[in-house]
């Protein structure tokens, strides 16, 4: 059985969490009405598509995932088509 010591380790000093600085570094999004923020410019991005025109359309017969209820992002259609569809599987 694990016991715990009985004198707490020693935090160290000058160590930071990798969060501690996600404020400093926010990137907002600047759509009207949303003001997201992410971390990482490359999430910022990838967010930014679902205020456009969804570009990806469902291609198999009788999904209704086509016009505005197509996708905004190719691997969330892929997706679809393995869980719905059975395709690429």
């Amino acid at each position: 059985m694990f016991t715990a010591p009985a004198v707490p380790r020693p935090i160290a000093r000058g160590v930071t969490s990798r969060r501690s600085n996600v404020d400093t570094n926010a990137h907002t999004c600047g759509y009207a009405g949303c003001g997201k923020m992410f971390a990482r410019p490359g999430d910022l991005a990838r967010h930014s598509k679902q205020h456009g025109i969804p570009q990806h359309p469902c291609d198999i017969p009788g999904c209704n995932r086509h016009g505005a209820r197509a996708f905004y992002r190719a691997d969330k259609l892929l997706d679809h088509q393995r869980k719905k569809h059975g395709r690429g599987n």
